[in-house]
Formats: structure tokens, C-alpha cells, sequence
């Protein structure tokens, strides 16, 4: 169940004039909130950047948020996070996705571990690519939003953003030569599998 006194209390706070006077050019600071079907809260702003300023502080404190479609709208969403108790993993699939131009290896990927009910990815390459993705087929703390990607065109919730700490990509290192691509090392499986555990398993309704 959420508290929504808190929520609407973080919402008011991010587009507070007092606090940020520069958000007047773009916004009043006006936040409408009430109850929504399945246990949502929704939170109603003037414009988008407001509300994208309230879905930001929202996920920052743990919370799965949910933008207006095509992400530009004025409304948030907040959804409840079930936990579901914990239980043995069900078998979970690594793989390494290389990106190949005109049959030349580019020296980058994504290693992808996943499971029934969503994936991890993390990304490495020369370039200084890092990027590490959740995807789950329901809300989970700190998810951005609700949306159709490439790999659940029908839709998944979806986070993309984590501190650098997070990511797993120092797991995955040079090759024993400059032209052979990275190669993943033992804990980088354990750590997707971690990641998978706490963002797609354990959130899983029951």
C-alpha cells in the first residue's frame, strides 16, 4: 500500500518556488493529487517538466513511476510495489549479444541475463559504453516507467538509470590481446543475477 501523504509531500516539494525559484518560468508549483484504480496515486502537474521534476524525485526515493504517453504529458503515476516472498530463482539464461558491422566484431556488446519475468543488460564497449537496463513485466522500486521497447514491444517497466557503483561493468575486461573483444569474468553472472533477484524476482506480485 502506498503512503500517499508522503508522496504528494516529495511531489510538492520538487516544484516548491521557494525552494527553486527558476521553476516559476515554467510552472505554478501546483500539484493535484488523489487515488487511481489497482492502488495507484496520481499526481497531476501544469506542464511536463514539472512533472518530469516529480517523477525524478519520486523514483530517487524508491518509488515506480509511470509518464503520460509518449512521456511528455503532465501527469505521474505512482504505482504500489508488490514483494513477493523470497523463493529459489527460476532458470536464468547469460548471453552475450556482439555487435557486428559488415561482419567486422565492433569490440562491444551487451551481455543479457533472463528470465520469466524480465531481464538485465549491461553493455560494454571501446567506446566507453556502460549502460546497464532492468526490464520487468511489472513495477519494481525506483522503475521509470511503463513502455513498449524492442525487446516487449508490449510493454515492460523499464530503468535505465544507476549509479556507476551499480553497474557491472567492471566485470568485464580486456582480452588477452588489443584485437580480441572484453571477456566477462565469474562475477559478473553473479551480478546480474543479484540485479535480477532484488528488481524482477523479489518484486514479482505474489
Amino acid at each position: 500500500m502506498l503512503d500517499t501523504t508522503t508522496i504528494t509531500d516529495i511531489a510538492r516539494s520538487a516544484v516548491d518556488l521557494r525552494r527553486r525559484p527558476g521553476y516559476a518560468a515554467f510552472t505554478t508549483g501546483r500539484i493535484e493529487a488523489g487515488p487511481c484504480e489497482d492502488g495507484r496515486w496520481i499526481l497531476r502537474t501544469d506542464c511536463g517538466p514539472a512533472a518530469s521534476a516529480v517523477r525524478t524525485a519520486l523514483r530517487d526515493r524508491g518509488y515506480a513511476t509511470e509518464r503520460d504517453e509518449g512521456g511528455a504529458g503532465s501527469t505521474v503515476t505512482v504505482w504500489p510495489v508488490r514483494r513477493a516472498p523470497f523463493s529459489v530463482l527460476p532458470r536464468l539464461s547469460l548471453r552475450e549479444e556482439v555487435r557486428v558491422h559488415r561482419g567486422v566484431e565492433l569490440g562491444s556488446g551487451t551481455w543479457v541475463l533472463e528470465g520469466p519475468l524480465g531481464r538485465v543488460e549491461q553493455q560494454y564497449g571501446r567506446g566507453g559504453h556502460n549502460d546497464l537496463a532492468v526490464h520487468a513485466g511489472h513495477p519494481f522500486v525506483g522503475a521509470g516507467w511503463s513502455t513498449g521497447c524492442a525487446v516487449h514491444p508490449a510493454g515492460c517497466w523499464w530503468r535505465g538509470e544507476w549509479r556507476l557503483p551499480v553497474r557491472a561493468r567492471r566485470f568485464i575486461v580486456a582480452g588477452p590481446s588489443v584485437p580480441d573483444r572484453p571477456v566477462a569474468t565469474a562475477r559478473l553472472a553473479v551480478r546480474l543475477r543479484v540485479l535480477y533477484r532484488m528488481h524482477v524476482h523479489d518484486t514479482a506480485p505474489c
